[in-house]
């Protein structure tokens, strides 16, 4: 901590470093283990992990919007010329989300095909589902559904 106090009053914007250090920084001494836990829960923008084995900590941590390895790893260095996306999760986002990706600018189109022997089969499912959800006239829609194609194939 001395360290820290020490280095920002010789830092530029300084008054902003220690703005952000006051209300958002901290230190913890831990074990490896509550060390992963709490990387976890925080769900940080950027994680630097800086050990022997660094690789092994980071299969650990699921919830960082970018983990980076070792020592000559620096989040500055990432965010601009390492290959690395600079727009990651944040607010602990990174727990449902990773950084942006090709992914992002993809539409998946998603479709599904049954037939009114599966929607018998699945009735007493999608009765109890609709009335668990309170949205009755879900199942009722499908219901008619599949009765009205069963009236029309003995009608025809």
């Amino acid at each position: 901590m001395d360290f820290i106090e020490k280095l920002t009053p010789t830092l530029q914007r300084k008054d902003i470093v220690a703005e952000s250090l006051s209300k958002n920084g901290f230190v913890a001494i831990c074990k490896m283990s509550d060390a992963i836990l709490l990387a976890n829960n925080l769900a940080p923008e950027h994680l630097e992990i800086m050990t022997r084995q660094p690789k092994t900590i980071s299969n650990k941590i699921k919830t960082a919007g970018l983990v980076l390895l070792g020592q000559n790893t620096p989040s500055a260095a990432s965010d601009y010329l390492l290959g690395t996306n600079h727009i990651l999760p944040t607010n602990r986002f990174g727990r449902s989300r990773g950084s942006l990706s090709v992914l992002d600018f993809l539409k998946i189109q998603t479709s599904v095909e049954s037939s009114k022997q599966a929607l018998k089969k699945i009735d007493k499912y999608l009765s109890a589902l609709a009335k668990a959800e309170s949205l009755p006239n879900h199942y009722e829609a499908v219901k008619k559904e599949y009765e009205h194609q069963v009236v029309l194939s003995k009608a025809g």
